[in-house]
């Protein structure tokens, strides 16, 4: 490698760079320490390019991990015991060539189920003798309570599950279930979510039944109907279906975007030997506690089947869901050729291989007796998988806390640095480095809007659209680096840069200050690492690495560049060492902080009014900037100059900008092959409003307009005319007056209502009947009898 060094002064300059200078009452320096002096040998500025090129290579080990999917295999190319994209496929063409298929429709009830158990029935007849194959349709009725965004009461009727029991042939009293749900909502085909996961079961069903060997215990498939009223299916079978009482645990199928790779987001609770099963048998691992612990801790508006198996059946089960472009979840573009090539191979593999090993597992037929608590677990960039214990975990953190505790133990020691003068240092560098952290943070980057303003409501409309510009990394997400990750880079360069003019002027050895720069990071991460640790959190191990791996090089290889620095090999080999113990962390959470963009943006669309995108994103760039380049400020220090760095980093700021206030900036797309469409609910309705004594006292008619995401019809208005004479009500009498499609008032706020005429008549509107009436202290209890049919088909 070569690194444009300039050494200045003798060669010897930096060899006392190990020992700290001592600051007076008065600020001076204490002349019997050593490092008083100058050390002019530095970095040139071509160190940053070396950077550079070192990140952009980790971008490319994690943009290849993450788009890494086998090639898909062909009905005639595949033998008829191992799992075939192409035969999956033409199920996934089946089901979602009848489009929407909303629970108590034809399309679902009907078309749907004939075709499944026709499929089915295809399998039973070609089934090995080994294996005996059972099917059930059930059709349930209950009710529930649900906390989700909101609380519901939920009753269902006569929803519809198809139930697929493959045991040996003599059944056993222990079950693994694999569930996935075939209907889908009114806005699409469904085809990710989940007609896909359909069809990969149905084509695992039929590899298995062509196996010789009989099973150790019994596998039932649950297609469930109606998953998309809210988890209504999965809460009828587990409470009413006679099988029910066999299954030990299950395997949740779900969506969350159109193909790519499927994750591991949900495992447990508290049952290792599960998650173990996952990273014994995938052969492609993609699985994180993260993303378990971010689910679970309700910052992504929705939920599964696996919340109703866990609570009302009191099971163990993995929750897998495919991630990849959520732009198209829940809409009419959520369709096959979305999909793609490889991704359905991927994950029936996966599929095939954890069933396999998980029904043959000992631990299945008593899960109850192996439930050990927490685990940690995370994929090492698609490779392997990681696993062990959350006890391990906390044995782990303590001994790499205790270790860095050791190195701050070593450097106090009189001979080397003075003692409590370094304990003053170390403490003073914290502070400044706490501080230079905290700014770009609360910064954010830029924010290209000014909406929060008064003075931009008047304005016409283009002026306003021109002045107000949110969420224009949505389509073209690579603007976020440009404004918000930019401007941390820069922010942080600049304070780093004045620190050292003018807060650690007293330092003269810039070599000294670097290391006082990086122990005071250290510092910050043994804390947090502490803090996490002790707070039960199992995603602790990414601080972990951020802690052992730059401080482990820095105290076994890096010892000789640390002590010689006088010619440009050593500081070569500064900088090479410097690099590699950054290395794992980086790459480790560069691949996490990917994977939280591709699944937070698309969810922007669909997050409701009350949530500000630009100040979720910006801040998850900003978090993520800061931790990243938390060891690399470090080099600011020991190089000559940072201008051609800032002049760069504003250039790339400024070309951005111009790009987000052009029509490059413009959030959406409807673009036939990658649609980033923006979500909008129309809902026509009348309402008539009766007073206690039932007198009709207002009636009128409107269309509501409720937008998904937080722009509402900013983008809208200009282009179509009668957004214009939209209005906003206030908020007066239950849900506001305003019939929610759910009524989850806390997510969709800003509701926007036009003029209309009256409903043409349906042709079976319902029924609604006035049942009792009930006062008491003052209160009035209405109860009615409300019957709607609005879909006319045999069952």
């Amino acid at each position: 490698m070569a690194v444009n060094m300039r050494q200045r002064g003798p060669a010897n300059a930096g060899s006392n760079s190990n020992s700290y200078t001592s600051l007076q009452n008065n600020g001076g320096i204490d002349p019997k320490y050593h490092g008083a002096s100058e050390t002019k040998a530095t970095l040139g500025e071509k160190v940053y390019v070396v950077i550079a090129v070192f990140i952009t290579a980790i971008l490319l080990i994690v943009f290849l991990a993450a788009k890494q999917l086998p090639p898909a295999r062909t009905d005639a190319g595949t033998p008829l015991t191992e799992f075939s994209e192409e035969r999956a496929r033409r199920h996934l063409d089946a089901i979602t060539g009848f489009g929407p298929r909303v629970a108590g429709t034809y399309q679902n009830e009907v078309q749907t189920v004939e075709y499944l158990l026709g499929e089915i029935e295809k399998i039973q007849r070609v089934a090995k003798s080994s294996h005996r194959i059972e099917v059930d349709v059930q059709r349930p009725t209950g009710y529930f309570t649900l906390d989700f965004l909101s609380s519901f009461t939920h009753y269902y009727d006569n929803i519809t599950n198809i139930v697929v029991r493959l045991s040996p042939k003599k059944p056993t009293r222990h079950s693994l279930m694999i569930n996935a749900h075939f209907d889908s909502t009114m806005g699409g085909p469904g085809a990710s979510d989940d007609a896909a996961s359909c069809a990969s079961m149905l084509e695992v069903l039929r590899v298995l039944s062509q196996t010789d060997a009989p099973l150790k215990n019994s596998i039932i498939f649950v297609l469930n109907g109606a998953e998309e009223n809210i988890l209504q299916a999965s809460h009828g079978f587990i409470t009413q279906h006679p099988w029910a009482g066999d299954i030990r645990a299950f395997v949740n199928l779900e969506s969350a975007g159109a193909g790519g790779r499927e994750v591991v987001f949900q495992t447990g609770p508290d049952h290792p030997w599960l998650v173990r099963a996952y990273a014994e048998a995938a052969k492609y691992p993609f699985a994180s506690v993260t993303a378990q612990e971010l689910f679970q801790s309700n910052v992504i508006p929705s939920d599964t089947d696996f919340h109703i198996y866990r609570d009302y059946g009191n099971l163990p089960g993995i929750d897998i869901a495919y991630m990849d472009n959520g732009y198209v979840y829940h809409l009419k573009h959520d369709s096959p050729d979305q999909i793609p090539p490889g991704s359905m191979q991927r994950a029936g593999e996966n599929l095939l291989s954890i069933v396999q090993h998980l029904v043959d597992s000992p631990y299945l037929a008593y899960p109850g007796e192996y439930r050990h608590g927490k685990t940690v677990f995370f994929d090492v960039v698609g490779q392997f998988m990681v696993v062990y214990p959350h006890n391990v975990a906390i044995i782990i953190n303590s001994l790499a806390v205790l270790f860095t505790l050791f190195y701050f133990g070593y450097k106090l020691k009189p001979s080397r640095t003075g003692g409590h003068v370094y304990v003053v240092l170390i403490l003073r560098v914290a502070v400044s480095e706490t501080a230079n952290l905290c700014c770009p943070g609360a910064d954010l980057g830029l924010d290209l809007s000014c909406s929060h303003s008064d003075s931009c409501r008047p304005l016409h409309d283009k002026a306003r659209l021109l002045l107000e510009r949110h969420m224009t990394w949505y389509t073209h997400t690579e603007l976020i680096v440009g404004l918000y990750v930019c401007p941390a880079v820069l922010v942080q360069v600049l304070l780093h840069r004045a620190a050292k003019k003018y807060f650690y002027k007293n330092i003269k050895d810039c070599w000294v200050l670097e290391e006082l720069v990086f122990d005071s990071v250290l510092l910050f991460w043994v804390s947090l690492l502490g803090i996490l640790t002790y707070r039960g959190v199992c995603s602790a191990y990414y601080t972990l690495l951020w802690l052992v791996c730059p401080l482990l090089v820095r105290v076994t290889l890096m010892r000789p560049a640390l002590k010689q620095r006088g010619n440009q090999k050593d500081r070569d080999a500064f900088v090479l060492y410097h690099l590699l113990g950054l290395f794992v962390p980086m790459v480790m959470t560069v691949y996490g902080v990917w994977h939280v963009f591709v699944l937070f943006i698309p969810i922007m669309g669909r997050a409701g009014s009350e949530v500000a995108p630009d100040f979720v994103v910006a801040s998850l760039a900003v978090l993520s900037t800061i931790v990243l380049s938390c060891y690399l400020l470090s080099i600011v220090y020991i190089s000559k100059s940072v201008k051609r760095l800032t002049f760069g980093l504003g250039a790339a700021i400024l070309v951005t900008v111009a790009l987000a206030f052009s029509s490059y900036g413009f959030p959406y797309s409807g673009n036939k092959d990658n649609p980033t469409p923006k979500r909008l609910i129309l809902q026509h309705y009348c309402r008539t409003t009766h007073s206690i004594t039932g007198e009709v006292t207002r009636h009128d008619c409107w269309v509501g307009l409720i937008s998904m995401d937080y722009t509402g019809l900013l983008y809208l208005t200009p282009e179509v005319p009668e957004f214009k004479q939209a209005v906003r009500f206030p908020c007066e009498g239950p849900y506001c007056g305003v019939p929610y499609f759910f009524p989850v008032m806390s997510f969709l706020k800003a509701i926007y209502h036009i003029p209309a005429n009256e409903l043409p008549a349906l042709e079976n509107p319902g029924t609604m009947k006035l049942i009792s009436r009930e006062t008491h202290n003052g209160r009035t209890r209405l109860q009615f009898e409300l019957i709607g049919l609005f879909f006319n088909f045999p069952v």
